[in-house]
């Protein structure tokens, strides 16, 4: 409906593109990090498993073996006490491994829905890129305060089947690039979902190491074995002793097994999320231009520092129960306000920056010279204003402001005052006056 009611409304934007896109083909890189990727896939979840079921089965047979003919027929007590502590010990490994399955999901970002009839130049633009890379559509578009874009598989695991993704659009992109900048943009993350396979591949291993991550980490059962052992320190002959020893020592192996296969986990994710990226880039460079696609690398690191800077407005304001009404205008004017040495100390850091093993993203040095190699001229030649795409965007930002604090605040951000941005500008500068 959405689609529809956007194609009824919006512009025809085919004459703002020139001619066919020619697609980069794959690196060598690419290769190997999809090769990395899918051996990961395969490989960890059949570790874990087989420790699972190695810790299980050592755990019954002591109970078969040891443990239950020690009861009958012994009555030493250290044969009776190692018998009882390492059935316990096993229990107690087994709850590390499974506690992963009882985590609480990590809360969705404070996005929303925006709808074709707000924004039906929007979808019409977004359309019109999709169909110039041959990429799919995604099924929804939502919008939030961030300084940043994304794209994500609808409903998770379950979209896998389909082209049934969402693009996420940071509403102060709009406020702070220009209309080729957020073309280019646009094209990045449309560009992700033409990546079908790879983008399902590192949603699987950033799934996969989430878990080998969480089952590595202190939880309640550790705090308790550490309080067993300051409690009760000399009580060798105690077995709540004996456990805390025998299940501390246990948890220790294997906790360091499960971050070092973690540190594999994110070694090749993070390979090939680089390698994603930057096919990525080349085509937002081969859409919007390779000389927009720097700038844009620039712009989004002054308004990621805008954001910063908004944030402690927000928590500065909202000490005296008044809030912006309108945090992505707010976000692009601190980005655009930013003290001159603030400037040049970030652009000396996007220059001076390497890209680490680790890193999800190539640095932007690294990446600005990969597109200039290429130099692509870029396929846009429309103008106009990027706020010129949503029917009333400022009532959009508004929305998703409150949105925003409904989900970062609470109710009780329903109490505080909605100031404009100048206000709450104003404020702070009389403050730090």
């Amino acid at each position: 409906m959405e689609k529809r009611e956007a194609e009824a409304s919006a512009p025809d934007f085919s004459r703002w593109f020139k001619g066919p896109m020619e697609h980069p083909p794959l690196s060598s890189g690419f290769a190997l990090s999809m090769a990395l990727a899918a051996t990961f896939m395969l490989l960890m979840p059949a570790i874990y498993a087989g420790l699972l079921a190695l810790i299980a089965l050592g755990t019954v047979w002591f109970i078969v073996h040891v443990t239950v003919p020690a009861f009958e027929y012994m009555r030493h007590g250290l044969v009776l006490l190692t018998a009882s502590v390492m059935p316990l010990a096993g229990f107690a490994l087994l709850a590390m491994m499974i506690k992963p399955l009882f985590a609480r999901r990590r809360g969705r970002r404070a996005v929303r829905t925006v709808s074709g009839a707000e924004a039906p130049g929007l979808y019409a633009l977004v359309g019109q890129v999709a169909a110039l890379m041959g990429a799919p559509r995604p099924s929804r578009i939502d919008v939030d305060c961030s300084a940043n874009a994304s794209a994500s598989f609808r409903r998770g695991v379950l979209s896998f089947g389909s082209d049934d993704l969402v693009l996420t659009v940071g509403l102060p992109l709009v406020e702070g690039l220009n209309l080729r900048q957020f073309v280019g943009v646009v094209a990045h993350e449309l560009a992700h979902f033409s990546q079908r396979g790879s983008m399902r591949a590192a949603y699987l291993t950033r799934a996969i190491d989430g878990w080998l991550s969480h089952a590595a980490e202190e939880d309640e059962i550790d705090e308790a074995i550490e309080d067993l052992v300051e409690r009760d320190p000399w009580w060798i002959i105690g077995s709540s002793w004996g456990v805390a020893l025998v299940a501390g020592i246990g948890r220790f192996m294997l906790r360091v097994l499960l971050k070092g296969l973690s540190l594999v986990g994110r070694l090749v994710t993070a390979a090939l999320l680089r390698q994603m990226e930057y096919r990525a880039d080349r085509s937002e460079a081969v859409v919007a231009g390779a000389d927009a696609f720097v700038k844009t690398m620039v712009d989004l690191a002054m308004l990621s520092s805008g954001e910063r800077r908004a944030m402690e407005d927000v928590g500065r304001s909202f000490s005296r129960m008044i809030l912006p009404n309108d945090l992505p205008a707010l976000i692009a004017v601190r980005a655009k306000t930013l003290p001159p040495p603030m400037r040049w100390a970030i652009e000396e850091r996007l220059q001076r920056d390497a890209t680490g093993p680790l890193d999800s993203h190539p640095s932007t040095r690294d990446r600005a010279r990969a597109v200039q190699r290429v130099n692509d001229p870029g396929l846009f030649v429309g103008e106009g204003s990027t706020v010129e795409l949503f029917v009333d965007f400022h009532k959009v930002c508004a929305s998703a402001t409150k949105h925003f604090y409904d989900r970062a605040i609470g109710p009780a951000g329903r109490h505080c005052r909605l100031a404009s941005w100048i206000e709450i500008v104003h404020g702070r500068e009389a403050v730090e006056g």
